[in-house]
């Protein structure tokens, strides 16, 4: 059986961007997956309307620690509405919805377009859903410390 995860998936799931956690998060949020045990916690620093610095941590598999990893990069700098976006362009990538040209969609995706071999994986869907549901946990829910000053 040959492996369906693209060398970009690979790379991101073995070295992890922005794996760890930041000093005084404005936002943190979790996700988990009760069918496999994948768990994510999400942290992100937010000011003046841009995602600034974003870190996470996950005891998952390699499809959620990749996604949470090119998450991170797609969404530092961006406004939090970026996050709508991009959800609703990975449900078109996966099939879940009205399909586009994948070209389009691979430039507004960039990195997280590899994840297109997964449309052949349904039951690998949640999988890359998972970081985007801890993001939006985290931004529904400013942190304590950040609550208090």
């Amino acid at each position: 059986m040959s492996n369906p995860y693209r060398s970009a998936i690979l790379d991101h799931s073995r070295a992890p961007h922005r794996r760890g956690v930041l000093l005084q998060p404005t936002h943190c949020g979790c996700g988990e997956n009760a069918l496999c045990g994948d768990s994510l916690s999400v942290q992100l620093r937010v000011a003046e309307g841009r995602i600034l610095d974003y870190a996470f941590e996950a005891e998952a598999c390699a499809i959620v620690v990749a996604t949470a990893s090119m998450l991170g990069e797609a969404l530092v700098g961006h406004a939090p509405t970026r996050l709508e976006a991009i959800e609703a362009d990975l449900r078109r990538l996966l099939g879940q919805t009205q399909p586009e040209p994948d070209g389009a969609l691979a430039v507004r995706l960039g990195a997280l377009a590899d994840l297109a071999e997964m449309r052949a994986l349904p039951r690998r869907h949640r999988c890359v859903m998972l970081a985007l549901e801890a993001v939006r946990a985290a931004l529904m829910a400013p942190s304590a410390a950040n609550n208090a000053e």
